[in-house]
């Protein structure tokens, strides 16, 4: 799930029509002096697939709530 969803933004931000996203955001920024490249995009990755994820478990409890 997550880096199928990484992979599909950050093949999306090299399209000509891509929309703003969080993991676009991040990955147009330079990596904090601490991390290195591969550190901040596993980073970006799993905080991206973290916030999806939350955000699928409350709509979908939500929608099946009585």
């Amino acid at each position: 799930m997550v880096d199928g969803a990484f992979d599909a933004a950050k093949k999306a931000m090299n399209s000509e029509d891509s929309m703003a996203s969080l993991v676009g955001t991040l990955l147009s920024g330079e990596a904090p002096k601490e991390m290195t490249r591969e550190e901040y995009e596993y980073t970006i990755k799993w905080a991206a697939g973290s916030l999806y994820g939350g955000a699928y478990a409350i709509t979908s409890g939500s929608l099946t709530t009585p």
